[in-house]
């Protein structure tokens, strides 16, 4: 069994609908990234510390992105 947004993705990928037609009629959440401001990669919110140099999270800006996650909407608030 596949997730909507599966299936969706993979009729965009196969040429069968458009991108837009997807987000459109099924529902993606959007994502919030934090970089970290020393080597500017990107964190998971649950990290106190940048894995990749070691600077402190709080110093970390937070960038909202076009990007979309395969989660129901509502998830990322629990």
């Amino acid at each position: 069994m596949k997730l909507m947004q599966e299936y969706a993705l993979e009729h965009v990928r196969d040429g069968l609908t458009i991108l837009e037609e997807v987000q459109r009629v099924v529902p993606f959440a959007s994502v919030t990234s934090i970089y970290c401001v020393e080597c500017a990669r990107e964190l998971s919110a649950a990290f106190l510390f940048c894995p990749h140099c070691g600077r402190k999270r709080n110093s970390a800006k937070t960038v909202k992105h076009k990007r979309f996650a395969m989660v129901p909407e509502g998830a990322e608030d629990e």
